[in-house]
């Protein structure tokens, strides 16, 4: 794209010095070679003008294909990506009840060993006392 934007530049640099000379010598033309040049310069203006347009229909249907083609992927793969979000939350959700079921878990396991211990301290006050 770079090298294609340079031979423009350099094709409008050329039209333009083209022109400059031109204007030069229409000082010594007469008037039949100045509406030659009128007539040259209408018909290649209307032959730039219609290949201009073709080329813009060209880009335009380009640019129209690669909207298309990427809206058409980004539809395909809304579904995939709303997919995966909905997956990675509901596996997060599993993991905050699974830590909440450890968590809980723990706290009957620490609750067990408590209640063990108050078993323990009051079989030893039994012992105390019948002694």
């Amino acid at each position: 794209m770079e090298q294609k934007l340079k031979d423009l530049l350099i094709q409008v640099t050329e039209k333009a010095n083209a022109l400059k000379d031109k204007i030069a010598d229409e000082k010594t033309k007469s008037e039949l070679e100045i509406q030659q040049w009128e007539a040259d310069t209408k018909a290649r203006l209307d032959a730039e003008k219609q290949s201009f347009e073709r080329k813009k229909e060209t880009l335009e249907g380009k640019t129209k294909s690669r909207w298309e083609n990427m809206k058409k992927y980004f539809e395909e793969n809304l579904t995939t990506v709303e997919e995966n979000i909905a997956e990675t939350i509901k596996d997060k959700k599993v993991d905050a009840k699974e830590k909440e079921a450890e968590i809980k878990l723990q706290f009957a396991l620490k609750s067990i060993s408590s209640a063990e211990q108050s078993l323990v301290e009051a079989a030893k006050s039994k012992i105390e006392e019948m002694k």
